[in-house]
């Protein structure tokens, strides 16, 4: 009897991690829907987003507690060991994917996290208050050096990777104790110890030199040697892709050029664009920025995602100003320069029911409850949809609308417990 107890619990665990590495999420999004494990693709080589890999950290995840459950079962230690190690493999390259080799998905991650800041911000500015605000709200995110990339990857992982990476590392306790000869012992640490300082030192070689090379331009500028500066900055991009996404890098390069009256390079657009950033002059760095899509190539989303940013930091401001009207037409431009930005879809839901357009507010909200994540932000949407539905005359629709807002957020959520028994 204790033994069929013992395989139908193992046949449980490992069911439910095999699940967990499948439906839960190694990467998690702030503001938007993470996607799960089986959507999350070793090295970003198959897929990218809305499709299953073939070759997922969720799918290959699943296939190893599967073995390693089975060995266990089976009592062959060496295998359950040797399973466990290859998962430990995979958490460990998830990470590094995250922090030094995907720099596509990292500025997305930090891309939706502002944004995710930037709604919370213009919630606690604009609509209607709610008790006990989350200090945590205004964590800002540095990556200007591979060690706070790396700090950054850990606070974006998801609770998939935690719990492969528990799992794993309770397979390996479990299964290493149980080997019987020390030289078996002796030889698997050696290779899994090997294969994870051997991919780790793969992983980090490109982005210390990118970052030595950085540290070369930066130098090289103080001391006034422009061409080596930029020919080191340009080095940086080369070697690492993060730093071709950096537009302050492309920045630093075009502070270079107009010293020397190169008034035609991208660079030069974008230096001058940041320029009227920090003088506050939103509209005209918009217009340094819009006509350079076209001719930045792979630098050309960074660009858009960026102009879409800066309209939708303008548009708060104008909204700030009581011109709700004029600063619906920015977040409209934000949106359409980069679908991807929520806070400005969030900020314009509020912006049509101000100047009266609440179906088109409804419309707005809708499609965008299935795109957000974040509790908080999920609770105002819905606190949103009922003010809309309540001017409409809909007022079953609002009641469920800010039932599901105080779902979502029964700590902070006075706005939507007010609403849902009638208060002001």
């Amino acid at each position: 009897m204790t033994n069929r107890v013992a395989k139908a619990a193992t046949l449980g665990v490992t069911l439910a991690c095999a699940a967990v590495a499948l439906g839960c999420s190694w990467v998690t999004f702030t503001f938007q829907s993470s996607a799960p494990g089986l959507r999350f693709s070793v090295g970003n080589l198959f897929t990218r987003g809305g499709t299953s890999a073939l070759f997922s950290y969720g799918l290959l995840s699943a296939l190893l507690c599967m073995i390693g459950g089975w060995a266990l079962w089976k009592k062959r230690m060496a295998l359950q060991c040797s399973a466990a190690i290859a998962l430990l493999l995979l958490v460990l390259g998830s990470f590094l994917q995250v922090a030094l080799l995907d720099s596509d998905l990292l500025f997305r991650l930090i891309d939706d996290q502002e944004q995710a800041r930037e709604s919370w911000l213009f919630s606690v500015r604009n609509l209607p208050p709610n008790f006990m605000q989350e200090p945590t709200r205004t964590h800002t995110i540095s990556t200007e050096t591979v060690w706070d990339r790396i700090t950054t990857a850990q606070y974006f992982m998801g609770f998939a990777w935690y719990a492969m990476a528990g799992a794993g590392l309770i397979g390996f306790a479990c299964s290493f104790r149980s080997l019987e000869a020390g030289r078996e012992r002796r030889r698997i640490a050696l290779v899994g110890t090997a294969a994870a300082a051997g991919f780790t030192s793969v992983c980090l070689t490109n982005p210390v030199l990118a970052q030595y090379a950085m540290t070369r331009a930066v130098n090289a500028e103080s001391n006034g040697n422009a061409r080596k500066a930029i020919d080191q900055y340009r080095r940086a991009m080369a070697l690492d892709s993060w730093f071709h996404f950096q537009t302050s890098l492309h920045q630093r390069i075009g502070s270079i050029d107009a010293t020397f009256g190169r008034t035609d390079t991208l660079e030069y657009h974008i230096f001058k664009a940041e320029w009227f950033v920090d003088q506050n002059d939103l509209p005209s760095a918009i217009a340094e920025l819009e006509p350079q899509f076209q001719t930045s190539g792979s630098l050309a989303p960074a660009l858009r995602a960026r102009t879409a940013s800066l309209w939708a930091i303008y548009g708060q401001t104008l909204y700030r100003a009581g011109a709700p009207g004029v600063a619906q037409q920015a977040w409209e431009k934000a949106i359409r320069a980069n679908p991807r930005c929520l806070v400005a879809s969030f900020c314009l839901s509020r912006a049509y029911f101000e100047v009266g357009r609440y179906q088109e507010s409804v419309d707005l909200i809708i499609p965008l409850l299935p795109k957000c994540s974040d509790p908080s932000l999920l609770a105002d949407l819905y606190s949103n949809l009922g003010d809309d539905y309540t001017k409409l005359g809909q007022l079953m629709d609002a009641r469920v609308a800010y039932r599901n807002s105080y779902k979502y957020d029964a700590m902070e959520n006075w706005r939507g417990l007010t609403a849902l028994v009638g208060g002001s």
